[in-house]
């Protein structure tokens, strides 16, 4: 399924050697560094502490200070700070996915209206947007690309993401959608995939892309700087399996019970939502970006390395 049209302008840049690049225009205007955040979650700490690493400025607003999802308010925030880029990194997923299944109005308002309000002020006032999606849209051994046809609507919260694409694609919005997939890092998190096997008493074990969240999203900044807007699947090089990782973490001392798993019968008696097992292809980013996303194992032992060193600072906003 195609995403939708986008339009981007571009122009030639003259290197000193005499040769020429393209660069997008969205390029020039980031330097200014007028960034905007919406979130204060996983997903958008990852990225104020990438672009602060890079030298940028970013704006993180929360919800408690700005009601995103009223479109008359973010619209006179969005004219006073006239950001050129702004991050959707704001949405609901509760701690786990069957919290979607049983508060679908709050799923639905973060996961579809709030994104739509936000591509909406976005294309008025011609500002750039990025926006985090979801390769749970995908169930089976793929692996999807981007104009695969999604397949795990029977998850409440895979049908508020691919929702929202469509809305965004209605809109127009000059926007890059990265649709990330079981992200995990160093520092613990409930959304974080490396906390979560660490505490879970069974695994559902399956083969999954996973993608190393604070490499995202300096990549994705990179990307955007530079590649056309879309949709792009974003995850580590290769798949892993579920068991391996809880495995890692269990010799790395960071889970304390031994790995029992699933059987997926009776998984499915105590959990209502409908569990993704997906490999993505996401050659598309890697052309765009200029090279390969990293080895699973090597960045999955840094996290854990580092993770130990965390473990008194958890993030579970």
């Amino acid at each position: 399924m195609a995403f939708g049209t986008f339009h981007a302008n571009w122009r030639f840049v003259e290197n000193l050697d005499g040769s020429k690049q393209v660069r997008s225009a969205l390029g020039q205007m980031i330097d200014a560094g007028r960034i905007l955040v919406l979130g204060t979650g996983y997903v958008a700490g990852c990225y104020m502490r990438a672009l602060h690493f890079l030298g940028l400025r970013p704006v993180a607003v929360a919800r408690d200070w700005l009601d995103y999802h009223n479109i008359h308010e973010l619209r006179l925030f969005m004219q006073g700070m006239r950001p050129q880029l702004v991050i959707n990194a704001a949405g609901f997923f509760g701690d786990t996915v069957d919290d979607c299944e049983i508060e679908r109005e709050q799923c639905y308002a973060g996961n579809v209206i709030l994104p739509r309000t936000v591509g909406e002020v976005c294309k008025e006032l011609d500002i750039s947007l990025i926006h985090i999606s979801s390769g749970c849209i995908f169930n089976g051994p793929g692996p999807f690309t981007e104009e695969s046809t999604p397949n795990n609507m029977s998850q409440f919260y895979a049908q508020c993401k691919l929702h929202a694409e469509t809305e965004l694609a209605t809109i127009g919005v000059r926007a890059w959608v990265f649709r990330i997939r079981q992200p995990f890092g160093h520092r613990p998190h409930k959304r974080n995939l490396l906390t979560k096997l660490s505490t879970y008493d069974k695994i559902l074990d399956g083969l999954n892309s996973i993608t190393f969240i604070d490499e995202f999203a300096l990549r994705s900044y990179h990307l955007v700087t530079k590649a056309e807007p879309g949709v792009y699947h974003a995850a580590c090089s290769m798949p892993v399996r579920t068991a391996m990782v809880a495995r890692l973490l269990f010799d790395a001392k960071l889970r304390s019970k031994k790995v029992e798993l699933w059987d997926e019968y009776d998984f499915y008696q105590e959990h209502p939502a409908v569990r993704s097992e997906a490999v993505l292809d996401v050659r598309k980013f890697e052309k765009a970006y200029g090279a390969p996303f990293g080895d699973p194992f090597v960045s999955l032992r840094w996290a854990m390395n580092n993770f130990g060193l965390t473990m008194g600072q958890p993030e579970n906003k």
